[in-house]
């Protein structure tokens, strides 16, 4: 069955920090809230034991007819689990969008999309992921990438040492501009709740192109929406540049060329400190 669309991808795509609560634990769904995480996301996948799916579906289920929204993660397309995820979860008001674990299949995406009405964001964390990012970020359903690091690095035989997922963090950023979507989400934190960690990793992420983080800790929220946004430093930069912008071509700002290229990134520093209404205020 196809369902019309829903929800736009506006807050899946503005959205900065994405925290799970797995889906079994409602208990927690409320901590969740006033987190201030951009986006709330109900897990069903891996957060969940086998025998407690069918519990956290009805939990999740209670909570989205309930007045409140949040976004689900199911299963991965070829588990049996993704069916049932799929009709617990049909004309839930609540929902705003699905994560979809271990996303391999463009076919898979779309029937996502049509099935539930809502964005689709990829978690993209095996090897064939990877290999068919760009094809992924082309489906019809896709809002957002995302990077699942410790499931890629199991699937690759790798450890989870930063500079063995660099081609993964660069095929996310290429596919994600090459499919008009916006910037990717970043694996949950290494340093669990090492807030010094968690902020320099993360500005590392932003400088590699990525626009936001999963998160498996309140503790880590904070720090990831402050990450990314651009420092003081760096507003102060965009700012001379735009006060010495000239329409009449290149110009010089302490001895560095201030040319097209350079205005247009000291716009995008200041249009980032000022983004879309954000879901932490939301709900």
């Amino acid at each position: 069955m196809t369902v019309t669309p829903t929800s736009d991808h506006s807050l899946a795509a503005s959205a900065t920090s994405w925290l799970f609560v797995p889906g079994h634990r409602p208990d927690l769904f409320s901590k969740g809230v006033s987190s201030g995480a951009d986006m709330l996301v109900l897990d069903l996948e891996d957060g969940v034991p086998s025998d407690a799916k069918p519990a956290a579906r009805a939990a999740v289920g209670d909570w989205l007819s309930g007045g409140h929204t949040a976004t689900v993660r199911v299963n991965a397309a070829d588990t049996a689990w993704l069916a049932d995820d799929v009709l617990a979860l049909a004309g839930l008001p609540g929902l705003e969008a699905v994560v979809l674990a271990k996303a391999e299949e463009v076919d898979a995406v779309d029937r996502l999309r049509d099935e539930l009405g809502v964005p689709v964001v990829l978690l993209v964390e095996t090897a064939k992921g990877v290999a068919r990012v760009r094809d992924l970020a082309q489906a019809r359903g896709a809002a957002r990438l995302a990077l699942g690091a410790v499931d890629l690095t199991l699937d690759l035989g790798t450890s989870q040492d930063e500079e063995n997922l660099m081609l993964a963090r660069l095929e996310l950023v290429l596919a994600s501009r090459l499919g008009g979507l916006a910037k990717p989400l970043d694996s949950v934190p290494m340093g669990f709740v090492d807030i010094d960690a968690i902020k320099a990793s993360s500005q590392t992420s932003r400088r590699a192109g990525f626009g936001g983080r999963l998160c498996i800790h309140p503790a880590q929220v904070a720090p990831v929406n402050a990450s990314y946004l651009p420092d003081e430093k760096e507003l102060a930069w965009a700012r001379a540049v735009m006060a010495n912008a000239s329409e009449a071509g290149p110009t010089q700002l302490e001895g560095s060329m201030i040319d097209r290229p350079v205005v247009e990134r000291a716009r995008r520093v200041i249009a980032s400190v000022d983004p879309p209404s954000a879901h932490r205020d939301a709900r």
